[in-house]
């Protein structure tokens, strides 16, 4: 009598198995990881196809050996660059700053304030066609390597800031 009752039931038992030696294996140096996988394939190929057995192998193996690298999308194009430094100066200079301010850590009232009219003056930039010139996370990677939520936060607060001035503006002039 056999211990298990199928195929796929064994065949599910030597994969638990595999995985369960995986989680321990993740330490390994890459010779013996590659072992423990060349090992765990001729286990494989013995039960099964050598399509399953790559298969269920490749889906182990995966879990194992490090990945590539992958590209780095996350570079902003030069000439977007470009772009983006002069508006960067522009609205530093409007409030007195100079651009590695506003790219900095610093987070005091005057700096903050410019580094949001950046981000919304960045976003806000359109092409000849109308769509948006720079993405959040370009934003947020022009002004000191923020991400992309930080940039969202700043283009709020700038709008925000924008309506209470709108706004003001409409109450003096009804007093006026």
């Amino acid at each position: 009598m056999s211990l298990f009752e199928s195929r796929e039931e064994m065949l599910s038992e030597v994969e638990t198995t595999l995985r369960m030696e995986c989680a321990d294996a993740g330490h390994l140096k890459q010779p013996m990881l590659e072992a423990f996988i060349e090992r765990a394939g001729a286990m494989l190929a013995q039960m099964t196809s050598p399509a399953e057995a790559s298969e269920r192998l490749g889906n182990i193996a995966g879990r194992l050996l490090p990945r590539p690298p992958r590209p780095d999308v996350r570079v902003v194009p030069s000439e977007l660059q470009r772009i983006g430094e002069r508006i960067i100066g522009t609205v530093a200079a409007k409030h007195g700053l100079n651009a590695d301010e506003l790219k900095g850590a610093g987070v005091s009232r005057a700096v903050c304030s410019a580094r949001f009219e950046a981000m919304w003056t960045l976003y806000e930039a359109r092409r000849a066609d109308g769509s948006r010139r720079f993405t959040l996370p370009q934003v947020g990677r022009m002004l000191g390597g923020r991400d992309h939520s930080s940039a969202l936060h700043g283009v709020r607060r700038w709008k925000a800031a924008l309506a209470e001035q709108r706004r003001g503006a409409k109450v003096r002039e009804e007093h006026s």
